[in-house]
């Protein structure tokens, strides 16, 4: 009587097993919609920097006040009541502040439309730390940049009534020559409302 000797069952080495399974995970991750991780990082921007607004006002150094051609201080200039050859002049001094590497402004007063009365005349003066920078007509003005910030600006606004209508008449000696007449008559000027400007060029 023979024996037969049974075969060995070969069993899958785990390196195949671990292949399988391996495979079966990716198969898994595609279907369910998965994604692989991607790489991120990030840095600060080498030039980065904090961006500052720049300003342009002004602040007063003390009331205007208004005088007469010899000095008489005009204590209401609201009541005061001009007459031909009367000049009153309005002084007042304030401080720029004016920041901005492209800022450029005037600064001016609203003379020309606060006096625009028959007869009067409007002229204005201005200093920047006590040296003249400009002068002119009520349309007058002094251009500012940073450069002047904290700068001391005086404000001279002179209205003068001509004593003469036509002074070259006048002075040809006729009968009432060039006077006035009943011209330039009852009319009101109000000087109250004088006010300092200080406005940014237009870019």
């Amino acid at each position: 009587m023979s024996s037969t000797t049974p075969t060995p069952t070969r069993r899958p080495s785990r390196l195949v097993k671990a292949t399988a399974a391996g495979a079966v995970g990716l198969a898994l991750l595609a279907a369910g919609g998965g994604t692989f991780a991607r790489w991120y990082d990030s840095a600060p921007i080498a030039s980065a920097a904090t961006i500052s607004q720049g300003e342009l006002n002004l602040t007063d150094e003390g009331a205007g006040s208004w005088t007469q051609a010899d000095g008489t201080p005009v204590k209401d200039v609201a009541a005061f009541t001009v007459v031909p050859g009367d000049t009153l002049t309005f002084t007042q001094s304030v401080k720029v502040h004016a920041k901005g590497d492209n800022l450029k402004a005037t600064l001016t007063t609203n003379a020309g439309e606060v006096t625009a009365v028959e007869g009067l005349q409007v002229s204005q003066v201005f200093t920047v730390n006590g040296v003249e920078r400009a002068a002119g007509g009520a349309d007058s003005g002094v251009p500012l940049t940073a450069a002047d910030d904290g700068a001391l600006v005086g404000v001279t606004v002179t209205v003068t009534f001509p004593e003469f209508k036509d002074p070259a008449a006048a002075s040809s000696g006729g009968d009432h020559a060039g006077w006035w007449g009943t011209a330039a008559q009852n009319g009101q000027l109000s000087l109250q409302d004088l006010t300092v400007v200080v406005e940014q060029d237009a870019r």
